[in-house]
């Protein structure tokens, strides 16, 4: 019972519309994504975070939406100059990893 039901895509991935969700704590606050992932593209992505601005979150998500879960893809997705200024390298690569982790 604890394998299924306290895993992160179990608690936060079952929200309507949404099958996975992903959190990281990064220098500027927390940042957490819902995601509605099909054939292994992002089709749909909702992100929070406790610092920044809605229009950041607002491009983030427009970034995202329609990107490959491949390395690659999404790093050319992070890579924008606009993000730079919010999370730093290793903030973006730990976001890019934890994207990366398949459905638990």
């Amino acid at each position: 019972m604890a394998d299924k039901y306290q895993t992160v895509d179990w608690n936060y991935g079952q929200n309507p519309g949404f099958n996975r969700y992903r959190e990281i704590d990064v220098a500027a606050g927390r940042l957490g994504v819902n995601l509605m992932v099909s054939d292994d593209v992002i089709t749909r992505a909702v992100v929070y975070s406790d610092f920044g601005s809605e229009k950041i979150a607002a491009k983030l998500e427009k970034a995202l939406t329609g990107t490959r879960l491949t390395a690659d893809d999404l790093r050319e997705a992070l890579g924008k100059r606009w993000l730079k200024k919010v999370l730093d390298d290793s903030d973006r690569s730990a976001f890019m990893t934890a994207l990366l982790i398949p459905k638990q």
